[in-house]
């Protein structure tokens, strides 16, 4: 049988401590999303796996290490579908903790080391756009981070977000027919493993 709700007493400073945590690399990841933002092109499994979900599966085993106790006392039931719902729950909040945490340093890593070996040269290719998707109105997308540009690439359709202003004011009004008859100028920088990361782009 679970412990009765007296016996949370001594966990109570580590649930301030994980909240503590959350809120604050929340906050860290939303800082490094709106001050250091880089779009990147053809990142593949390995992008994935060394700078996401290895820094997402170290992050839950250690908040699992040092809140051990946390995590046993909800755990701490005989219904299977409970222990169920408590696993979910903890391993959402722990990977939210740890993209937040440990995500954002390894973000931060890997934009630092592709500005470090990436070429010196830029390179400009031209692409069909297929379509135009407006942002959020109303102020956020002043931001201008929630719209984006699709367009063809060797018969492949990839995307863009655009945070061009001045573009998406061009693009936001025109017909679907008039959006498909633009081009799309896009700069990009290569880096390590193929990645390429947008420095510029512009509508023909």
């Amino acid at each position: 049988m679970r412990r009765p709700k007296k016996d949370l007493k001594p966990f109570k400073k580590q649930e301030q401590s994980i909240y503590r945590i959350l809120v604050g690399s929340l906050c860290f990841g939303i800082a490094n999303w709106l001050f250091w933002h880089q779009q990147f092109l053809e990142r593949d499994y390995r992008y994935m796996l060394v700078f996401v979900a290895l820094p997402i599966g170290i992050g839950i085993v250690l908040l699992k290490k040092y809140f051990k106790s946390y995590v046993a006392y909800y755990l701490d039931t005989k219904s299977k579908l409970e222990k169920t719902g408590v696993v979910l729950f903890l391993l959402v909040g722990g990977a939210m903790i740890s993209f937040g945490s440990l995500g954002t340093l390894a973000d931060i890593l890997f934009k630092s080391a592709f500005s470090w070996t990436a070429d010196p040269q830029t390179t400009t290719n031209k692409y069909p756009i297929t379509r135009f998707v407006a942002g959020l109105s109303h102020g956020l997308n002043s931001i201008n981070r929630f719209s984006r540009i699709d367009y063809l690439e060797n018969g492949k359709e990839q995307s863009i977000n655009s945070e061009n202003p001045t573009v998406n004011n061009r693009l936001k009004d025109l017909p679907a027919t008039a959006i498909r008859s633009k081009t799309l100028v896009l700069e990009t920088r290569a880096g390590f493993w193929g990645i390429k990361r947008v420095e510029n782009f512009q509508i023909e």
